[in-house]
């Protein structure tokens, strides 16, 4: 059991901030040092708390009060000597406000039924002769401070739900155990049962206040329409909309505020709440309707909060986007990000340690598979560190063969996502993985670094041409663009501002299959092909696919301005026509009189 030592002032001899509801306690008078029972403790002023955890209390001759008792931030910071005073002081006039609630609400409601023959809560009914009763003072003062108590509780509800829960932890974690925000984080239900009841109390008595004061002014049945009208415009507007919009855009000032407040409240509030808690749960758990467990976070929900925080500024653009492409490889399929057959390096199973010694000088790859017969029969995978003990030992390099030294293979599926096979990759030790297709051929390889390559971006090894790897698609000064036939047909269809079906996304991985396609068949070098205003021409292609091609956009030039002219001059011409046959018609008729 941990102990912590907090301290509060003695401010009487007879009055204490708190009860201490434990039989072990013991309660030292400062002034003559005797020692008093828990019998003798309960007869002193009792306010607040009700503390089941502290083991003892004792008030030294500096006046100060020592708790022992194990980690509690609610009892640290309830007891601080630098909210004490306010504590106190909110906590009489929160009680104080609900008293003068209810004795000014109800007796005004009786005094109403008994001339109106009817009992109504907070209703007052103007007599005959039309006059109101006069308004006092206390009434006016008792709405006012009502109204703002429940403005303020709206404000602090709306601030916890901004900032829970990832900027509360963090608040708590900065500010230590004797924040507040602590307290928040660890008693949430506490804060959030305090609003709900006190704001509902809140809003119930200014409404009857409300109403007392509408009928002692207009009077009659007007009042209830009057009183209608403007508390929900008023409500509204300065009970809901400007304190939730303050909090939402000062939510830690907010809090730092309402907090202590709050917290004073629930120890009043709270107790109420539970119990009306658990009789809502009682009744939950006949229908069966009861979950104890908390819902979890969604991926929806995940990747809002990164995209909040990404643009509040408290994670960096890189850090967002590494969390994203992390959660993006649940969805991206192990064919999306694989080396394609048609580009894998692989050797016989009769090659030799010196073949395999050529192939590693030449691509530096430090694992290629093996096959037997044809690349569909992958019958292992060679690793180049078990050339290391042949190298000096050149027989051995000609008649060793390499399927004597090679690994077994590990197959997945290319439906298959990058998150599990990278899952399994860690589980089994393994950098490079065989992809099949549905009918147990060899769609290509992955490797570990491909799919971290997803996640970071690309990465390069010391002997990589970086400017190779990074021409898929080059921008040339005509404004066209020069495209690798492998390039992403995701990438090149954003780069030349096409407006492709999902479908056609989701189905071609590269540009060369999607124009592949598009022209039913493999398309030879010079061919041209227009796609959505964009044309195609193909560069370089084999026998079974387009190598290189260039791309430009076609823009639909709008009709020449220059006919425009031309047609104004037309219908010039035509005017000026009817105008002078006009005139020669004129002509003849004034001679011919």
């Amino acid at each position: 059991m941990k102990a912590f030592g907090a301290s509060c002032t003695w401010g009487s001899r007879r009055s204490l901030l708190f009860v201490i509801n434990n039989p072990n306690v013991l309660l030292r008078s400062r002034e003559s040092g005797s020692t008093a029972s828990r019998q003798n403790a309960s007869n002193l002023h009792r306010t607040v708390c009700r503390l089941g955890r502290v083991r003892s209390v004792e008030i030294n001759p500096e006046e100060r009060c020592i708790l022992k008792t194990e980690e509690d931030p609610l009892v640290k910071a309830l007891i601080s000597p630098s909210r004490n005073r306010l504590f106190r002081a909110a906590l009489v006039g929160i009680v104080g406000l609900f008293l003068l609630g209810l004795f000014a609400v109800f007796p005004a409601g009786a005094r109403a039924g008994a001339r109106t023959g009817a009992l109504g809560l907070a209703t007052v009914t103007a007599t005959s002769g039309g006059a109101g009763e006069a308004l006092n003072t206390s009434t006016v003062l008792l709405f006012s401070l009502l109204f703002i108590a429940a403005a303020a509780l709206a404000a602090a509800e709306t601030a916890i739900t901004t900032l829970w829960p990832w900027k509360v932890r963090k608040l708590a974690s900065e500010e230590g155990d004797s924040s507040m925000f602590t307290v928040l984080e660890n008693n949430l239900t506490r804060f959030l049962t305090t609003i709900l009841i006190a704001t509902t109390v809140a809003t119930i008595f200014t409404t009857a206040v409300a109403t007392e004061v509408a009928s002692a002014i207009f009077g009659g049945k007007a009042a209830v329409a009057y009183v209608t009208a403007g508390l929900t415009l008023f409500f509204l507007f300065f009970g809901e909309i400007l304190p939730k919009s303050l909090a939402v855009h000062n939510a830690e000032r907010v809090l730092r505020v309402l907090l202590p407040f709050v917290s004073t409240l629930s120890v009043i509030l709270y107790p109420i709440g539970k119990i009306l808690a658990f009789s809502a749960n009682l009744i939950l758990r006949l229908f069966n309707l009861y979950r104890e467990e908390d819902a979890p976070v969604s991926e929806e929900e995940l990747r809002l909060m990164i995209a909040g925080a990404d643009r509040s500024g408290t994670i960096e653009p890189y850090e967002s986007k590494l969390i994203s492409n992390v959660l993006d490889l649940e969805e991206i399929d192990v064919r999306d990000v694989m080396c394609p057959r048609v580009d894998m390096v692989a050797l016989p199973s009769d090659a030799t340690l010196r073949d395999f010694l050529s192939v590693e000088e030449q691509y530096h790859f430090s694992r290629v598979p093996i096959f037997q017969g044809t690349t569909d029969n992958i019958i292992g995978v060679m690793h180049a560190k078990s050339l290391l003990k042949y190298l000096g030992q050149s027989d051995l390099l000609d008649t060793t063969k390499v399927e004597d030294l090679a690994d077994a293979p590990y197959f997945v599926p290319e439906s298959v996502s990058a998150w599990s096979v990278l899952e399994q990759m860690r589980l089994r030790r393994l950098h490079l993985a065989v992809v099949v297709d549905e009918y147990g051929g060899t769609a290509g390889l992955v490797t570990l670094e491909d799919i971290l390559e997803e996640v970071v971006g690309e990465i390069y090894d010391e002997d990589d041409d970086i400017e190779s790897e990074e021409s898929d698609i080059v921008e040339l000064q005509n404004g066209s663009f020069f495209i690798d036939g492998q390039a992403e047909l995701e990438k090149v269809a954003e780069a030349l501002l096409m407006e492709l079906p999902e479908d056609d996304l989701a189905e071609h991985g590269t540009i060369s299959g999607f124009l592949c396609n598009r022209l039913e068949g493999i398309p030879s070098a010079g061919e041209l092909v227009t796609i959505d205003n964009v044309e195609f021409k193909i560069v370089t292609a084999d026998d079974r696919r387009i190598l290189t091609l260039e791309a430009a956009r076609s823009e639909e030039e709008p009709e020449s301005s220059n006919d425009m002219p031309d047609l104004f001059k037309v219908m010039e011409n035509s005017f000026g026509q009817n105008d002078d046959r006009k005139q020669n018609e004129d002509r003849k008729r004034s001679e011919e009189r």
